[in-house]
């Protein structure tokens, strides 16, 4: 009787458990997300950005950018730009199941496990590159308090995101969103500045 009343007490707990997943967490199991952006939305494959911990308004712009053709990215090794595979996926969600899977992502945090250390001078360095090259002024400190909900969290990003992103803009390729405010900042910056910034953020814990 008591092997019984446990067994029952441990599926109610499942269910209770299941019942209390956010609805965006299931959606973003069913819909496969996480084949792409990871689970838990980060530490996801090749160069796909982590979500967790992202402002949802900013992932909302994003998303429907990528779905009018407003964003489009440098093509990938295969050819193809980068925005591609997520373009073509988009109609297996609907705006409404979009919405709440970008309110699940936003409640989540980045587990910076895995990510390679850099040296404490090029830490050093990138912070100081991050300061005085204006970054800090949108995106705050260590890259997670934005002024306003339509800039990106760039705190614990992927480095090699962040490297794609700063190139595509200064090279004219992306133009959406806040773009056309980070142009003029990015231009001056050498390849090895965009690297070196990335390395940093991608360190950076809240």
């Amino acid at each position: 009787i008591l092997g019984l009343a446990l067994i029952l007490f441990v599926m109610d707990s499942m269910s209770a458990f299941a019942a209390d997943k956010h609805p965006g967490e299931k959606l973003y199991r069913k819909k496969t997300c996480f084949a792409c952006h990871g689970k838990g939305g980060a530490h996801g494959v090749l160069s796909y950005p982590h979500l967790a911990g992202q402002q949802k308004e900013y992932l909302l712009s994003q998303y429907n950018d990528i779905k009018s053709g407003k964003r489009v990215a440098s093509a990938d090794d295969s050819g193809s730009p980068r925005t591609k595979g997520m373009k073509d996926v988009l109609h297996v969600v609907s705006d409404d199941e979009v919405s709440q899977i970008f309110d699940w992502l936003s409640q989540q945090t980045i587990a910076l496990k895995g990510v390679e250390s850099i040296s404490e001078d090029r830490r050093k360095a990138g912070s100081e590159l991050y300061t005085t090259k204006g970054c800090i002024a949108c995106h705050g400190v260590r890259g997670y308090a934005p002024i306003a909900p339509s800039y990106a969290v760039i705190g614990g990003q992927k480095s090699e995101y962040i490297y794609l992103q700063l190139k595509d803009i200064k090279d004219g390729v992306r133009t959406n969103g806040q773009s056309a405010v980070m142009a003029p900042l990015v231009s001056p910056l050498t390849d090895e500045e965009m690297k070196l910034l990335g390395d940093y953020l991608a360190t950076c814990e809240k």
